[in-house]
């Protein structure tokens, strides 16, 4: 295995960022959305985007936390 350089390491590194804030980006965004929802589909709307949360999780997808 080939060791990385520090710009490989500095790449890897922003991807990863890139990946965590785009998924936040998109869940926020979802989450205003449900917002706009009748109040009768809120719950339903909810429950999907906590399915995809915990989904993404376990399947090692970086997801900012908080």
């Amino acid at each position: 295995m080939t060791n990385m350089t520090e710009f490989e390491k500095i790449d890897k590194e922003m991807r990863v960022m890139g990946e965590r804030l785009s998924l936040t980006h998109l869940l926020v965004t979802s989450m205003e959305l449900i917002e706009t929802l009748p109040e009768d589909q809120r719950d339903q709307a909810w429950h999907a985007i906590m399915m995809l949360i915990e989904g993404a999780k376990s399947s090692g997808v970086p997801i900012a936390e908080g």
